[in-house]
């Protein structure tokens, strides 16, 4: 590709119109795959990438001509700018929600626009800058060698694609989709929303500034009127256009927008018409853009031949401590209390079952013990340690795994990125424990999913069915190489065949020392699979003891089963 720009700039001439455009399209793909890691990977509504923009034409320009500093030397500070710029604006931004951050980064741009007149002394006012030349080195005149722009301008966009790509296939670009798609599954995961949001928005600050200062080489002149609210917008459009989220869709998003208009500029009567026909054409027959695959390569493989022998599963390898310990925990939310003083304890290697009426309480002790919901009063440790008041974040980092009632998986990911997003999300101290894959190569093979199957790894979760979801859930809950596994009704819809794969894999993981609590409804499981099993009613505990016991328990009856003696 770059060959054949290089080729089509030769023939052209360097300072034809033609290469111009070619230039102009390249800055601006620059600027919209920098606004692509927020918006597109993150889903904040960013309308302040022409701000960054600004910042960095005119940090470069001021550099050039006011301190004679080369261009290379000019373009890395302009990043710098526009990162700090980022954090600056994304900090407390990130707080606000995605309107919030919409609007103060459209309020940023309005403010440059008035900074940029103040500033004079440095901006020029009005006038602007120019001229704005390339200059090899400090102290040197600037250089008029036709292909010295051309050759920066097509490496910078070969470097920004390569670290584009880089960001998306990293866990910064992974936790931000799977924030942007389903946040409660990404905080159970471990993935901290505010600061992915950030850093996604300070590194697409970074790159728009430097699509900036690339820009004014190319004009040689800049003012404000370059760098309206108009230019933010376009920017948002190529990316929304191309395909936010996906890998070069904001690149095609840029041609089009480029080259479109220019085309069209010979037919003043109609190029609306038909520029805006084109745009709607491509809203009704493409919404998710040009370009609607968002999920990316993985290299991380599932290792593993999925056979697990009785070998394996009859050592435990899990380091042992005392497990999770629930004591006298409460949790009201109005006039209603969810929990009442519910106090239990799942040891290292022992499968507990959770089990009550609809209301009883089950979902909300995991989401208590998860740290989904503060608890109101009561202690929560987990080998020992108190965390009752850490955060969901903290407490998925130290250990603890869970799945819920209905799946949440990220649509915009393939399967292969949810395996390799919890793997990379493992803290260090859980990364030489047991090797889950075995199991995790299970639990898809029970969903239908071949992890030797390239074509069906790379399939977008947004094209599977409910089991599929379900074990592909589980597995990547099995692959944080978790000390407590939380279940919540993990047999919900699966087959006879499926529940059985289900109960089996459970007992091994089980047998391998994680603490596991399993919320179920099908009975048949829960006295085959549970080691002891709790009820809960109205938030308290009904009834404990063993699975064998549960059905000849005149509580358990009444409340539960709704019969008696």
């Amino acid at each position: 590709m770059i060959a054949l720009l290089l080729g089509y700039i030769a023939i052209q001439g360097a300072a034809s119109f033609a290469s111009y455009t070619v230039f102009t399209v390249l800055i601006y793909s620059i600027a919209a795959l920098g606004l692509n890691i927020p918006a597109g990977f993150s889903g904040a509504l960013s309308l302040g990438q022409g701000a960054s923009f600004a910042l960095g034409a005119y940090t470069v320009g001021a550099l050039t001509i006011n301190q004679q500093w080369p261009f290379w030397a000019t373009l890395p500070i302009a990043s710098i700018a526009g990162l700090a710029f980022g954090l600056l604006l994304g900090a407390p931004a990130g707080r606000l929600g995605d309107i919030g951050l919409a609007l103060i980064s459209l309020g940023a741009v309005l403010v440059s626009l008035d900074l940029i007149v103040a500033l004079d002394d440095v901006t020029g006012g009005v006038t602007g800058l120019s001229p704005i030349s390339l200059i090899p080195n400090f102290g040197a005149d600037p250089t008029y060698s036709e292909w010295l722009l051309p050759l920066l301008v097509t490496f910078s966009a070969l470097a920004v694609y390569l670290l584009h790509y880089a960001v998306r296939i990293s866990r910064i670009g992974r936790s931000a989709l799977a924030t942007r798609d389903e946040p409660i599954g990404a905080t159970a995961l471990g993935i901290s929303a505010y600061r992915t949001k950030v850093t996604t928005f300070a590194l697409g600050s970074a790159l728009g500034a430097y699509a900036g200062g690339l820009f004014a080489f190319m004009a040689q002149y800049i003012s404000p009127d370059a760098f309206t609210s108009h230019l933010s917008i376009i920017l948002l459009a190529m990316v929304v256009l191309g395909g936010a989220g996906s890998m070069y869709g904001p690149v095609l998003g840029a041609a089009l927008l480029v080259v479109l208009p220019q085309e069209l500029a010979a037919y003043p009567h109609v190029n609306s018409f038909i520029y805006g026909g084109v745009l709607i054409a491509v809203v009704l027959l493409r919404p998710a853009g040009i370009v609607s695959r968002t999920a990316a390569p993985v290299v991380d493989a599932i290792a593993g031949a999925g056979v697990v022998t009785s070998d394996e599963v009859a050592r435990p390898q899990m380091p042992r401590g005392t497990g999770l310990e629930v004591r006298g925990v409460s949790r009201a939310f109005g006039g209603i209390k969810a929990l009442d003083e519910v106090s239990l304890t799942v040891k290292p290697g022992e499968v507990l079952a959770l089990i009550g009426p609809n209301g009883s309480g089950k979902t909300t002790l995991i989401n208590v013990v998860t740290g989904m919901y503060p608890a109101d009063s009561g202690t929560i440790l987990l080998d020992g340690q108190d965390i009752t008041r850490v955060k969901a974040r903290r407490l998925a980092e130290s250990g603890i795994a869970r799945t819920f009632q209905t799946p949440k998986t990220f649509p915009a990911m393939s399967v292969a990125e949810h395996l390799a997003l919890a793997k990379q999300l493992q803290s260090a101290e859980h990364r030489d424990t047991v090797n889950f894959d075995p199991w995790v190569r299970k639990l898809l093979a029970l969903g239908g999913i071949d992890a030797d199957d390239p074509r069906m790894m790379s399939r977008e979760t947004r094209q599977l069915g409910h089991g599929q979801l379900r074990f592909l859930e589980i597995a990547m809950a099995i692959r944080h190489s978790p000390r407590l596994l939380m279940l919540d009704e993990p047999a919900a819809g699966l087959s006879q065949v499926e529940m059985q794969g289900l109960e089996d894999v459970t007992r091994e993981l089980a047998d391998l020392g994680i603490a596991v609590i399993i919320v179920e409804h099908h009975l048949d499981l829960v006295t085959r699979l549970a080691d002891r099993v709790t009820v809960l009613e109205l938030g308290k505990v009904l009834w404990e003891g063993r699975p064998q016991d549960l059905l000849e328990a005149e509580a358990v009856k009444i409340a539960y089963l709704g019969v008696a003696k």
